[in-house]
């Protein structure tokens, strides 16, 4: 999508379950949604619980348009409690 892939600040560390989680249930629905020529806005957003913590303790992905999809993503080593509506 449009984003620079070379800045850091586009970037956040994630356990790898909560990593393959986002993937399964955003990021590849999302591509499989564009290549078919649907639209999306999608705004991705950490959320800091811990205000020293570099990592954040989750991410909230909205997706709106073709796919219609918005999920909290738990960043923990087994991605529990996340979810999508």
């Amino acid at each position: 999508m449009n984003g620079n892939n070379k800045s850091l600040q586009n970037f956040a560390a994630l356990y790898s379950k909560a990593n393959y989680w986002m993937k399964s249930k955003m990021e590849m629905p999302l591509r499989d949604v564009i290549k078919a020529g649907g639209y999306e806005w999608v705004n991705v957003t950490p959320v800091y619980g811990n205000a020293t913590s570099p990592v954040p303790t989750s991410i909230i992905y909205n997706a709106f348009g073709s796919l219609n999809r918005s999920c909290v993503i738990e960043n923990n080593a087994t991605a529990a409690g996340s979810w999508c509506i």
